[in-house]
């Protein structure tokens, strides 16, 4: 029979404490993760913040800074090869979901900000992050170095998620927030 390791003075190490309360929560609450999605990172990174700070306990995750992670050879989308480029846009999401994954099961609301384009981008989302409470936020841009970008956007993603459109992007988060156009 193992001896159960403890700590000073009889308390359980971090390690097993996180474990035992991150499973307990699991068995009890769902999940709740965010993406908010557009081709502008300055109107991604206000609409994020807004979100990230209107709950009590909540973590962001910035999905460039993961995909940036790579050092050599990294593959930026758009680049060739196309296939290199796309394994690592998948390979930002699945890390940018395990971490997300991780803070949800401690208790916060994980909110991550990263431009996805597709809807195959937005099946990984959901196939990561299954059994979770997962809301879609999309901010179209106005701007013309965007139109490309956005009609790509519009082309993948319409009707799906909850939808702001870049003049109106100071309006009130509570609305996104309260809304059931978001879940997906």
């Amino acid at each position: 029979m193992q001896e159960k390791k403890t700590g000073p003075k009889g308390v359980i190490p971090p390690a097993e404490r996180i474990a035992a309360s991150a499973i307990a929560r699991l068995n009890s609450e769902t999940p709740t993760i965010w993406l908010v999605s557009g081709p502008s990172s300055e109107n991604r990174n206000y609409i994020a913040n807004e979100i990230a700070s209107y709950f009590q306990k909540s973590a962001l995750i910035d999905g460039e800074s993961i995909s940036n992670y790579i050092l050599t050879g990294l593959v930026l989308p758009g680049e060739e090869p196309n296939t290199e480029s796309e394994r690592q846009i998948e390979l930002s999401i699945r890390n940018q979901c395990i971490l997300a994954r991780s803070f949800s099961e401690a208790g916060f609301v994980s909110v991550i900000n990263y431009a996805i384009l597709t809807r195959y981008h937005l099946d990984a989302y959901r196939h990561y992050l299954s059994g979770g409470k997962l809301h879609l936020a999309v901010i179209s841009s106005s701007e013309l170095k965007f139109s490309d970008l956005n009609s790509l956007l519009v082309k993948e993603l319409h009707g799906i998620g909850y939808w702001i459109e870049n003049a109106k992007i100071q309006s009130s988060i509570t609305n996104l927030i309260k809304s059931e156009k978001s879940i997906l």
